[in-house]
């Protein structure tokens, strides 16, 4: 009995300590960033989880639909996911002064995941075939699709009045993003219709969504690598 008394004081105790830790952190948050930046580093901790999340059902559906594209696309999006969570949580630990250098390795890691995807995008042109998803899978594809989208797009529209480095590298990151769910979207509710389509197409818009993304990616690292001059808001 006292064993079991002792144990659930520990476990009150850690709760507690978890409770103090995640109020320093808020703390020191709002101390090191400005309301606008600390909105950004909250949904982007959000969005990394959910991203996630909604990566690895992808991975599951591309799974059960048999489908190389789909498993690619959800482990792009979970890519995205971990960029979210490794450039909020970094610059949150490292202070108001890492912004450019957290920004950066953001724009790094949405530039390596998109030439990835550019790759196998290049393989599927070359080695066009068509695919019929089951249903359900398609369906659940199309789930995970908008809602990613429409994660994105809130993303968007919420700091659409970013000042600094890491909040434009985030918002960049959830269009980027959005450009690689549109192209399988696009083919799963195709899919789900019984519509007929030409997978060469199909490889041709993977191309130029990736190649966008690519581009996007770059854009991040040049404007925040060393000695870039500080314009409009990269600061």
């Amino acid at each position: 009995m006292k064993h079991k008394t002792r144990r659930n004081h520990t476990d009150k105790q850690q709760v507690v300590n978890l409770f103090d830790t995640a109020r320093d952190a808020n703390e020191k948050v709002r101390k090191d960033f400005d309301p606008s930046t600390v909105r950004a580093l909250y949904l982007a901790t959000v969005l990394g989880i959910w991203h996630t999340l909604i990566g690895l059902g992808k991975v599951i559906s591309g799974v059960l639909g048999m489908s190389i594209f789909v498993c690619v696309n959800g482990l792009y999006t979970v890519g995205m996911g971990a960029s979210r969570l490794i450039t909020a949580t970094g610059a949150v630990r490292a202070g108001s002064g890492s912004s450019r250098r957290y920004a950066r390795i953001a724009g790094i890691m949405l530039t390596t995941a998109s030439v990835c995807y550019v790759i196998y995008a290049s393989w599927a042109l070359f080695y066009p075939s068509m695919r019929n998803y089951p249903r359900t899978a398609a369906f659940a594809i199309v789930v995970f699709t908008f809602v990613e989208i429409g994660l994105n797009v809130m993303h968007l529209i919420q700091t659409r009045g970013a000042k600094t480095a890491i909040e434009k590298a985030l918002r960049i990151i959830s269009l980027a993003s959005s450009l690689i769910a549109l192209s399988l979207t696009q083919e799963a509710i195709l899919s789900v219709l019984g519509v007929g389509h030409n997978p060469i197409v199909d490889a041709c818009i993977r191309c130029l969504v990736g190649l966008i993304a690519v581009a996007l990616g770059v854009s991040i690292v040049v404007r925040t690598r060393s000695g870039a001059p500080v314009a409009k808001g990269w600061k």
